[in-house]
């Protein structure tokens, strides 16, 4: 006897709701579970790239375009603007995305992924809400999973299961073998703040490598109405190396920081300031096993460079059930098979991360970082090089190149 669905997806943010809507597209049986109540936020920097919206824009032309256009919703950020060790700073503005006006926007999650359930929804496919995955079984005849629903245990037979519910998903730790890995794990706080002043050129995200981060930064995201996503994140084993405590810092930094201190002379704090770990990209992790995929950062998909973790997850959501339709044609669930998928994420997303990884290593040098800073902010041959990096993998190798910064110095 077949199951009763042929996909079961575990979480209800970008991923398993990009993965819920490629699915519907495809014509597949399945179930996307949440085990919260929507509208629900969840921690983040709220920056979302347009390399995520792209794929949804296929699906949902209108409603994307409306989303992007709507100004009161969140900003359109023009670009990165870094700051070295030594406060220098220099603009690289976001290259034209084919086929938008738009370079994304900074959002806030309770906001985003509020919208992304709405568009799941209009399909007439309910995400199954306040249902909380406990764990699963894999059998030759499929999976079947237990689930705590209205504080009843049940159990949920499909073919599949797609893992998208977080950094801290069991099932990914345990695919991934370890659940702390040096240099690929970091610690970060977010929090809200309402009255910050803008900058002179607004709606850059702004990325400071102070001293007491590096690897790591300190963010401002421009928010509607004078409001701003702050934040600061960093290796987890520079964390406990400085013994930092990363609530404290932020505050610190904000008051007394003579670089942006002027920035939050009349500014709130909003809420409470709420932390998070990351397991960050950059290392070949399996994210598939028998009848089992992982999708965005269960699957540790989160740039190591810039913490940008949405796009990977809604493209992962995208390859995942893409393949669901492979397994389902073939009727193989194998771990063997499932390597196909694999094999899709490491092409189109782990070898960026890979590089980004090498870029974060390299702010570790901060004489290279600030010189490179300095020599790029009075080069517009640079910046336009730079601002190619962002769009254009193969040229972002160049950073990994000595020859490169030999290039510069004679600029």
């Amino acid at each position: 006897m077949s199951n009763p669905y042929q996909v079961v997806v575990v979480g209800g943010g970008p991923g398993g709701l990009s993965a819920g809507m490629h699915l519907h597209h495809l014509n597949i049986n399945h179930v996307v579970l949440e085990k919260d109540a929507f509208p629900r936020d969840k921690i983040c920097g709220d920056a979302v790239s347009m390399r995520g919206l792209a794929h949804l824009h296929k699906l949902f032309p209108k409603q994307i375009e409306d989303f992007l256009n709507n100004q009161d919703l969140g900003t359109e950020p023009l670009g990165i603007r870094f700051f070295a060790p030594n406060l220098k700073s220099v603009d690289i503005a976001f290259p034209p995305y084919p086929s938008f006006e738009s370079n994304g926007k900074v959002i806030k999650r309770l906001i985003f992924d509020n919208f992304l359930y709405e568009l799941y929804s209009s399909l007439g496919n309910p995400v199954q809400e306040k249902t909380e995955y406990i764990s699963h079984i894999t059998t030759n005849q499929g999976v079947e999973i237990k689930i705590k629903q209205n504080g009843e245990e049940k159990v949920l037979k499909s073919d599949m299961i797609l893992m998208a519910n977080g950094t801290r998903s069991e099932p990914g730790r345990n695919i991934r073998g370890s659940k702390k890995i040096d240099g690929y794990h970091s610690g970060a706080v977010r929090a809200y703040f309402n009255n910050v002043k803008r900058a002179e050129n607004p709606n850059f995200l702004e990325l400071y490598f102070f001293k007491e981060l590096i690897p790591g930064y300190f963010w401002i995201f421009d928010l509607p109405d004078g409001g701003a996503n702050v934040g600061l994140g960093s290796l987890s084993t520079d964390i406990a190396k400085r013994k930092l405590n990363l609530k404290s810092l932020l505050l610190d930094l904000v008051k007394n920081n003579p670089l942006i201190k002027d920035r939050f002379v009349d500014a709130e704090l909003d809420g409470k300031i709420l932390g998070w770990d990351l397991t960050l990209g950059g290392k070949k992790f399996d994210v598939s096993d028998d009848r089992l995929l992982l999708i965005g950062d269960a699957a540790s998909m989160i740039d190591p460079f810039t913490g940008e973790g949405i796009g990977n997850a809604i493209m992962s959501g995208k390859f995942a059930a893409e393949h669901c339709m492979e397994a389902i044609k073939e009727n193989n669930y194998s771990a063997y098979f499932n390597k196909k998928y694999d094999d899709r994420v490491y092409r189109n997303i782990l070898e960026e991360m890979k590089n980004s990884k090498k870029l974060q290593d390299l702010t570790n040098y901060k004489w290279l970082f600030n010189f490179v800073v300095g020599k790029i902010s009075k080069n517009k041959e640079l910046q336009a090089t730079f601002t190619n990096m962002f769009a254009d993998i193969e040229a972002r190798k160049l950073m990994q190149n000595p020859l490169f910064y030999f290039k510069i110095l004679f600029s």
